[in-house]
């Protein structure tokens, strides 16, 4: 006999139920759903614009049913900035990056120097120490696939090059957490930029 998973919410569903409740209970009821749309972010982070897309759809959708206000002539950034609501993919950089972070400095049982080669040249001028001076960059080898070219190591190593060096200083979980709230805009426009850089190639 088969068993079927349980039926996790929608946001059609939190409408139903939830549309005459208040903004700040709509806004916890998405929270409480928001995980599924993270779930295994670390690893599995789409990097197509089309599932992109897809995914942050959701979310706009989740501003919409939050605010109350689905006119077609407003924004849903300015929704979901007004409630500190980051982009799902920005959230899947961050996971990503955390993940790095414990792989970096042995927080997790997963050999980085298995999966990881440390530069021997510096990036964008940022210095290289060993371990004992906490700053480490990750050498990028050149990949013939998307699918070798966005796998977790070689892209999550690209976003770790990019960090500023006070930030690959920070070896405790908490304190690295604490300073990726700062450097949401860098991060995400080089990741981004890359993407794009990767897509013009292929098209070529």
């Amino acid at each position: 006999m088969s068993m079927r998973a349980p039926r996790l919410p929608t946001v059609p569903f939190l409408h139903r139920n939830l549309s005459s409740c208040p903004k700040d209970i709509k806004l916890q009821c998405y929270k409480s759903f928001r995980p599924v749309l993270d779930y295994a972010a670390a690893a599995w982070d789409p990097h197509t614009q089309t599932c992109i897309s897809q995914l942050e759809a959701v979310q706009r959708q989740a501003a919409r049913f939050i605010t109350g206000n689905y006119r077609t002539t407003s924004s849903t950034s300015q929704m979901m900035a007004d409630f500190g609501l980051p982009s799902l993919e920005l959230r899947r950089q961050h996971s990503k990056l955390m993940m790095m972070h414990r792989i970096t400095y042995g927080l997790v049982d997963i050999p980085a120097n298995l999966h990881l080669r440390q530069s021997t040249t510096s990036t964008r001028g940022h210095g290289l120490e060993d371990m004992n001076g906490a700053v480490v960059r990750y050498w990028i080898p050149y990949c013939r696939t998307d699918i070798y070219r966005h796998s977790f190591f070689i892209s999550g190593a690209r976003l770790w090059n990019q960090l500023p060096k006070p930030m690959t200083v920070l070896q405790t979980p908490e304190s690295f957490r604490k300073g990726l709230a700062g450097h949401t805009d860098i991060i995400l426009t080089v990741y981004t930029i890359f993407t794009f850089n990767c897509a013009l190639t292929i098209t070529l």
